[in-house]
């Protein structure tokens, strides 16, 4: 079996951290930029696609050939060649942050690279995907013109790229000798309930969201009116803290499980016979704060958003699971919405 590292650079309007893999490749106007691939004697090519996107993307099919796939978060790799029409199955993939987790490391390649290799990735990295693959204020389109502006840059971002194909390659000559083929098995199946995706009934969801954000509203203005907190942030936790403990409440969280035994501590406390009427009023306020607290929502309500955020073009969400999520034990994890 013969390993290539490839890594790819690409431009889109969505925002891929915020809105998921499938939203970002689904955007009218994504378009892979470069790419780079890697051989374990040290070769590395490199795929211009802004200069000449036919010819490089029959290159790079020559190139891949019958070689498997080394990246780092391969699900990425694997959405952007099927953009291109280059459709691969998924265990023909080597996933080297899988490898970086099980092996009791970071996921990111950033973390992964100096912790198990001593090798760091390009330091300009950042400010070079600001410039090529974040669109400007007001852009949709990706400009080609950029790249005969910034040819420095765009030489190293090139760099970039080839050095990330290297980086994922030599995390799996380091590490794949100790990765049972069974484990690749479960991660292909894995990549393949990510690509496929879950049905979502979108109006539905919405129409919860709807709901659950009047009800926010209309607790909070109850809330605001009988107590006077009119400045009070209620998603300060400084200021929440030391609201209860003007009240005589001392509360050290306010996340679903403490709000509920602090709850049930102060409906205690305010069925005592012994409770003078102003600490009644005291305590009775803080009631009232952690009512409101319960239906601004814990993490299940917050989930609503980013259902919607993150549904994809097709109607389904996509990329939920993350193989080896929990190194240490090989389980997979949940992403995104936290199915």
């Amino acid at each position: 079996m013969k390993f290539i590292g490839l890594d790819f650079e690409t431009y889109a309007q969505v925002d891929l951290t915020k809105h998921g893999l499938d939203r970002y490749i689904s955007c009218p106007h994504f378009r892979p930029l470069c790419a780079a691939v890697a051989w374990v004697d040290g070769t590395v090519l490199d795929f211009d696609f802004v200069d000449d996107y036919t010819e490089q993307r029959l290159r790079l099919i020559e190139v891949i050939g019958d070689n498997h796939i080394v990246a780092h978060n391969a699900g990425f790799e694997q959405a952007v060649l099927a953009h291109m029409g280059i459709n691969m199955p998924s265990d023909r993939f080597v996933d080297s942050a899988v490898l970086a987790r099980a092996a009791g490391a970071a996921g990111k390649l950033e973390a992964a690279a100096p912790q198990l290799l001593g090798m760091d990735k390009l330091e300009s990295g950042y400010s070079l995907i600001k410039l090529f693959s974040i669109p400007k204020d007001g852009q949709s389109e990706f400009d080609p013109q950029i790249v005969a502006d910034h040819p420095d840059e765009w030489a190293e971002f090139q760099r970039y790229c080839r050095m990330d194909a290297r980086l994922g390659l030599t995390l799996a000559e380091l590490l794949l000798h100790g990765t049972s083929e069974e484990e690749l098995a479960n991660n292909a199946v894995t990549m393949d309930m990510n690509k496929v995706g879950w049905h979502v009934d979108l109006p539905m969801v919405k129409e919860m969201q709807r709901r659950y954000l009047d009800n926010v509203d209309l607790a909070v203005a109850r809330f605001r009116m009988d107590t006077g907190a009119e400045d009070l942030n209620l998603n300060s936790h400084v200021q929440l803290k030391e609201w209860c403990a003007d009240r005589g409440v001392r509360a050290t969280s306010f996340d679903e499980a403490h709000v509920e035994r602090l709850l049930k501590s102060i409906n205690k406390k305010m069925a005592s016979t012994i409770l003078s009427e102003n600490k009644y009023a005291k305590y009775l306020e803080v009631k009232q704060l952690l009512e409101t607290k319960q239906i601004m929502g814990g993490s299940s309500l917050k989930k609503l958003q980013t259902i919607i955020d993150t549904t994809g073009t097709d109607g389904r969400l996509h990329d939920q699971y993350l193989h080896c999520g929990a190194g240490a034990t090989y389980r997979t994890t949940g992403r995104g919405v936290q199915m």
